[in-house]
Formats: C-alpha cells, sequence, structure tokens
C-alpha cells in the first residue's frame, strides 16, 4: 500500500509539473508583440515625431499601418507576426526584417536585414524588464541589443515602445490612445 501512495503521489507531482511548464510555454507561445489595431502610437524620434494609425487592412499576409510625420506626410508600414517572430517592412525597402524572433529567450541571436540592405545581428537581452516612456511604464518588456549598439524595448500587445544607445533616447512611444 506504502508503494502505491508512493507512486500515486510521484505521478501526481510529475504530471503538474509537466502541465505547469506547458502552461508556462503555452503564455510564453501566446505574447504577442505586434502593435494592436485599436490603438495610435505617437512616437518621438531623432529623425522627427509620428504617429502610426492602423489602417484596418491587409496586404500579403502584413497589417498595414500609416506612419503620419508632424509635417503630415504620410508613408506605409507593414507589420506582420508568425510563429518565427515579429517582422517589419518599410514601404521603400526590399527585404522584410525579423525584429524579434520568437519564441523569447534570453541569449538568442539572430541576423536581419536593415532597409539598407545590410544584416546586423540581433541579440535577445532581457525578456522581463520594466521600462518608462512619456506614455507610461511597461512591463513583461522584452530587450534586444543590435551589433550597431541600439537597444530596442518591445512590449507585448504594443511593438516597440523605446531605442536607445549608449544613454541616448533615438526613438519613444510618448501617446498610446484608442
Amino acid at each position: 500500500m506504502k508503494r502505491f501512495v508512493f507512486i500515486l503521489v510521484t505521478c501526481s507531482l510529475l504530471f503538474s509539473c509537466y502541465v505547469g511548464a506547458a502552461d508556462t510555454a503555452q503564455a510564453a507561445r501566446k505574447t504577442s508583440y505586434l502593435p494592436s489595431a485599436k490603438y495610435t502610437y505617437s512616437y518621438e524620434s531623432l529623425f522627427g515625431d509620428y504617429t502610426l494609425r492602423n489602417d484596418h487592412r491587409r496586404l500579403k499576409g502584413w497589417n498595414v499601418w500609416r506612419s503620419i510625420s508632424r509635417g503630415k506626410k504620410t508613408e506605409f508600414y507593414f507589420v506582420k507576426e508568425t510563429r518565427k517572430g515579429l517582422f517589419s517592412l518599410q514601404a521603400n525597402a526590399d527585404d522584410e526584417s525579423l525584429e524579434l524572433q520568437y519564441p523569447v529567450k534570453k541569449g538568442k541571436k539572430w541576423k536581419a536585414f536593415t532597409m539598407f540592405g545590410s544584416k546586423i545581428t540581433y541579440t535577445i537581452i532581457a525578456t522581463n524588464k520594466t521600462v518608462k516612456t512619456k506614455a507610461g511604464t511597461f512591463h513583461h518588456v522584452v530587450q534586444t541589443r543590435s551589433s550597431e549598439g541600439y537597444t530596442t524595448s518591445f512590449a507585448p500587445n504594443i511593438g516597440p515602445i523605446k531605442i536607445t544607445k549608449k544613454g541616448y533616447t533615438y526613438l519613444e512611444l510618448v501617446k498610446r490612445k484608442r
């Protein structure tokens, strides 16, 4: 009888550990870094301030966004999320760029193209940071560092919220509204 109870308890513990690990893996897989189409995002950037608005349409699997600068110049920006990661494509670029590779794991490295056609290596340096921007404080942020020294912070369901290099902010989310 003692042996039966021991086996039953051991199996229960193993099963609960397995289910817990599966839930954790499933939760990590379900975390999306794709910007929510419900919001408009405003950014301050070294290259000028702009707003991203979802165009509420898809083009060959890409979510279409309008990037509107303060000078009212409009450009299109495309984003998609697959099992492999979060991708972006500038309207004037030839190659898509893998912004964040999935599954998210600290130390993961990959190569991606810039809009100018050069390759950059990215490394995930943090997976659960808290990052403050002018738009607020964001939790469970993933950070990557490029081979050029830029650190990009990605918030769940928002995408990139901040890009820095050597303490200088190159891009920052300043407003998010419905």
